[in-house]
């Protein structure tokens, strides 16, 4: 029997299933079939060591649901890869699924930057001043 975590991610990644769509193999590059619970920053960072000089390949990072931290690599600006679940989605329509919210998006130069910066001590100040900001914006709404 799974372990709880592993088996909600593989729920998550059944429950996905009719959002996935197929990529040129050329984006599949350390893609494996497993999943990995709680790992999407690892998981987004190893896809762009391995893909991240492939056309329009970016690193994001952002909230999903209950404004939990994720990470997630787009492709195209339509295929969102999922580090967790080891997929491919629509991205038009795991955004709404999942209701993700992007916050930070950069390229392999960017991303490679971003890490260091982290690496140091240096935290992730563009990430949380997005944070920061987003979640102003929805407490000054009118309810």
């Amino acid at each position: 029997m799974a372990k709880p975590l592993y088996q909600a991610v593989l729920d998550l990644r059944e429950e996905l299933k009719e959002l996935e769509v197929d990529v040129p193999t050329e984006y599949k590059n350390g893609v494996k079939n497993r999943v990995y619970p709680q790992k999407c920053f690892d998981k987004s960072f190893d896809y762009m060591k391995e893909n991240g000089e492939l056309p329009n390949v970016k690193y994001v990072e952002g909230i999903y649901e209950g404004l939990v931290d994720h990470a997630w690599v787009e492709i195209d600006n339509k295929v969102v890869f999922e580090g967790t679940t080891q997929r491919f989605y629509d991205k038009e329509q795991y955004y709404q699924k999942r209701r993700l919210v992007k916050l930070v998006e950069l390229d392999e130069k960017g991303m490679w930057k971003y890490l260091f910066q982290y690496q140091i001590g240096n935290g992730k100040p563009m990430y949380q001043q997005a944070k920061d900001e987003f979640l102003r914006s929805i407490c000054m709404k009118e309810w």
